[in-house]
């Protein structure tokens, strides 16, 4: 059974850590700080979906060699069928459109990712996971631990690196592009982001 925690020295210190936090004041701060963080990252989400449909837009639509793209989605997919390529030819293109206008987008913004903006990025994802379950003051050596073993597989490496790429190509389309920025309350935000 749940009950309310009494809102405390031992709650303060349970939350952020021991001594991090002195008082309800700094408390609800500290919260809104993890909520600002959070909604940061996803308004920066929703601007970079609204740049890939802009671009999208703009380039039109692409030509591609049917055939042969779909004898290679065949091939890296065997044990699927063609069934699958078929149902999944349109958004693979769709995919594959989009990567190439980022390519070019990252090329022209000179973004270069190296190995700490990946680990960095990593230790990132692993705080995200702690913060889900209410864990938010994880030590340095374990996010740095966690985030280690996650780069170990290749398959998050993949993932990593594009998220690294999504984060700076936003940061540096922010600075060449006017931003009509509003306020608007969060239910209005998830009306933005269905």
């Amino acid at each position: 059974r749940f009950k309310k925690a009494e809102v405390n020295q031992e709650l303060f210190d349970s939350v952020f850590g021991k001594d991090a936090v002195k008082s309800e004041e700094e408390f609800k701060q500290k919260i809104a700080e993890g909520l600002k963080t959070q909604l940061e990252v996803n308004s920066d989400y929703k601007f970079l979906q609204d740049v890939r449909a802009h671009m999208e837009k703009k380039v039109g639509k692409l030509e591609w060699p049917e055939a042969l793209l779909k004898k290679i989605m065949l091939n890296n997919n065997k044990d699927k069928g063609e069934d699958f390529v078929e149902k999944n030819y349109e958004g693979s293109v769709k995919e594959l459109g989009w990567h190439l206008i980022k390519e070019q987008l990252v090329k022209a913004s000179d973004i270069k990712i190296d190995d700490k903006d990946v680990l960095e990025t990593a230790k990132g994802a692993v705080r995200a996971q702690f913060a889900q379950y209410g864990m938010t003051n994880i030590p340095e050596d374990i996010l740095e631990n966690y985030s280690k073993q996650m780069l170990e597989k290749k398959e998050n490496i993949d993932g990593l690196v594009d998220r690294c790429v999504d984060v700076k190509l936003t940061a540096a389309l922010k600075k060449v592009v006017k931003l009509n920025e509003k306020s608007i309350t969060l239910e209005e935000f998830n009306k933005l982001m269905a």
